[in-house]
């Protein structure tokens, strides 16, 4: 085994483990979600307030997906954020 099979092997662990904590990150939001609308909680879009009906979406759509993160792109670039 050389250097090349050593790095693409680290190459693939790391991989893996990075899709294994985005998956674990996704269950936990679902998970935590599910505890508020069960509780009764309605969830708002973060751009325009409008009621979500989906799990880990923060967004209603993607124009205030997109609306909301120019936003903090122009704030960011002008030192407010």
């Amino acid at each position: 085994m050389d250097d090349l099979d050593r790095a693409q092997i680290l190459e693939e662990r790391t991989r893996e483990l990075a899709i294994s904590k985005v998956k674990s990150l996704i269950e936990t939001e679902r998970e935590h979600t599910q505890s508020l609308m069960e509780k009764g909680v309605t969830l708002l879009c973060k751009c325009c307030d409008e009621p979500l009906d989906g799990f880990i979406s923060h967004y209603c759509d993607a124009d205030c997906r997109d609306l909301a993160h120019e936003i903090r792109e122009s704030e960011r670039r002008n030192g407010l954020n």
